[in-house]
């Protein structure tokens, strides 16, 4: 028997939890389908960072990253910081003396923006991070109102919620086939098990989203839906006396980034991951021992925890519109398809979750030309 909800939402990862949140607070009736476990898609190798620390040359996209930022704080205000998975402690961006300039540059356009941040000399830098060694002359930028969310904690709390407000979230059931009629205006999605009939469908699949809309119209696929390639490798350390090696999001240089994670230390290398972009077959143990030997250079106090750590290795595939910018709103030519893709997604998917339902619901536009997927053509 075919199910006639109001709208059906693709894609189980933050920004479709986030959508069914939304729709589920306006008693919508949804069907959000996740092939797997929320969250364990691009969601699940996320950094986990809420920011807008490096978005400050654009100033649209800038204000949407504060939107998305602000958001977080009225959920937590609601729910409280356990309950979303969200911790605070802001970010430390160290930049070495070469650099410096740059660093203050980037400094003086966020302060122009109103954005909490400032410079700190090498002793005052050690006081809030005493484990890593900072040369002369260097300049850390700290941004004390950015905060670290565990981003599958977060997902599968947005799932839940939803599902007390009667949206049905279904996991563990992958769509097998996607089909649109032009005489009723509706959509057909069928998975092994279940068969949907909506006027409202909400691609949220990530690196998926084109092959499923493909189905429909293969044509139309590759116009909208503009990903490009970008693998992100996550180490995840775990064991004793780990806790204390950083105490916020740190960018020490080097193209490295860490931060706390709930079993010790979470990692991640710019310089790797433009190596998997140049070489996706890059033996991952070896870039894995190179991003070790880069923390232990910057944390020698920690060394021997560091290298007598557990070490666990997830590869993941980031959505990155190929201007890097979201592609959120309605599809042309598609009445009541909609996509729902951003990189970023952990600082902006809640906020554009509630611009996208309430522009569904209401039928009034609530995003910028910049980020609709009708700026590829129509």
């Amino acid at each position: 028997m075919i199910q006639i909800p109001d709208v059906v939402i693709v894609g189980g990862g933050i920004f479709g939890a986030a959508l069914a949140y939304e729709f589920g607070k306006r008693t919508i009736r949804t069907v959000l389908l996740e092939g797997t476990a929320l969250g364990s898609g691009a969601t699940g190798t996320s950094f986990g960072w809420i920011n807008a620390l490096s978005k400050g040359d654009d100033s649209d996209y800038f204000a949407l990253n504060l939107a998305g930022m602000s958001t977080y704080e009225k959920l937590s205000s609601e729910y409280g910081e356990d309950a979303l998975g969200l911790s605070n402690g802001g970010s430390l961006t160290v930049s070495p003396s070469n650099e410096a300039n740059s660093a203050l540059n980037r400094l003086q356009t966020l302060q122009d923006l109103h954005y909490p941040v400032v410079a700190l000399s090498p002793g005052e830098a050690a006081s809030l991070e005493p484990g890593l060694t900072f040369e002369e002359n260097s300049v850390s930028l700290y941004c004390p109102s950015e905060r670290i969310l565990d981003p599958v904690k977060f997902t599968r709390f947005l799932g839940n919620e939803a599902a007390k407000m009667r949206v049905a979230v279904k996991e563990y059931e992958p769509v097998r086939e996607l089909s649109m009629s032009s005489v009723s205006g509706t959509y057909t999605v069928r998975t092994e098990t279940n068969s949907y009939s909506t006027r409202v469908l909400i691609l949220a699949s990530g690196t998926s989203t084109r092959a499923l809309f493909g189905q429909i119209d293969p044509q139309a696929a590759q116009r909208f839906v503009k990903l490009k390639r970008s693998p992100g490798l996550l180490v995840t350390l775990s064991g004793e006396n780990l806790s204390n090696v950083v105490r916020r999001v740190v960018y020490p240089g080097g193209g490295l980034h860490l931060r706390p994670s709930p079993s010790g230390l979470l990692l991640a290398s710019d310089i790797a991951d433009a190596e998997l972009d140049r070489n996706p077959t890059a033996d991952l143990a070896t870039l894995t021992s190179q991003i070790i030997e880069t923390v232990l250079a910057r944390f020698p106090d920690s060394a021997t925890s560091l290298r007598e750590a557990k070490r666990e290795v997830m590869l993941g595939q980031r959505v990155l519109p190929v201007d890097e910018h979201p592609i959120v709103g309605a599809v042309p030519g598609f009445p009541g398809l909609f996509l729902a893709l951003t990189h970023s997604g952990i600082t902006l998917a809640p906020y554009l979750a509630h611009l996208l339902a309430t522009e569904i619901l209401s039928g009034q536009p609530t995003l910028l030309p910049a980020y609709r997927p009708e700026r590829f053509g129509v």
